[in-house]
């Protein structure tokens, strides 16, 4: 089954490259590495898994795109003229002109919906799966680039921008704290697969002692970044 999975995809990259359109967005390796991540992406789009409360990754467009070029948008409810791609899972368009303000990656607004963007440069070119992560990583933020658009941010409650002025940077004790939090996330994400839920169980035992010591404020302006980058564990 793997390998007629590679096969296919191989096949579909290949459909991509032999369009003379994807050549002016993606080299032909590119095409075909990014159309694999794709397929991948979108059979757990297809699971449709339960990853936080009024965020439903099957309904929220993302798109791998080549900054000053184009993009592959996918799942967006009406986009722009383009070359739809036999890709399966949702609609999927090669779009060879993107938006002018789409130089870098990041959420943006495409046709008044909110679209995750994904630069192929910024994944790793092993393993595979490493594209399930980071397209629903941009799909996660789109969200809640869209929430915020809305005056309301993925916690359910609005923004507090004013409290980013108020973040104790000068806490030498939770900055080491952070810190150590950052080198046990990288060390979770490196370990033993099986043993990551632990993992990221104690990490989460620490975020909250930690946060338990910062004003009321600060914990709002954590826990939004926190939502923001996909990274909540409260």
């Amino acid at each position: 089954v793997r390998v007629a999975t590679r096969v296919a995809v191989g096949m579909i990259g290949a459909s991509i490259v032999a369009s003379p359109a994807a050549a002016q967005v993606f080299s032909p390796e590119e095409s075909r590495r990014v159309v694999a991540g794709i397929a991948l992406y979108e059979q757990v789009v297809a699971a449709k898994p339960d990853l936080w409360p009024g965020f439903d990754l099957a309904a929220q467009p993302v798109a791998v795109h080549r900054a000053g070029a184009g993009a592959i948008v996918v799942g967006h409810p009406s986009p722009p003229p383009g070359r739809s791609l036999a890709i399966e899972g949702r609609p999927a368009r090669l779009i060879v002109q993107a938006p002018a303000d789409w130089a870098f990656a990041g959420p943006a607004a495409l046709g008044g919906v909110w679209v995750g963007r994904v630069d192929p440069g910024a994944v790793p070119e092993e393993p595979p799966a490493a594209w399930i992560g980071v397209l629903a990583a941009a799909a996660f933020h789109a969200h809640v680039a869209a929430r915020a658009a809305q005056g309301s941010s993925a916690l359910g409650r609005a923004p507090d921008p004013q409290a980013a002025f108020e973040y104790p940077d000068d806490d030498a004790e939770n900055g080491a704290g952070l810190e150590l939090e950052s080198i046990l996330c990288e060390q979770a994400m490196r370990g033993d697969p099986l043993a990551l839920r632990e993992r990221l169980r104690e990490l989460a035992a620490l975020r909250r002692a930690r946060r338990a010591r910062l004003p009321a404020r600060a914990r709002a302006i954590e826990a939004d970044v926190a939502v923001g980058a996909g990274l909540a564990a409260d």
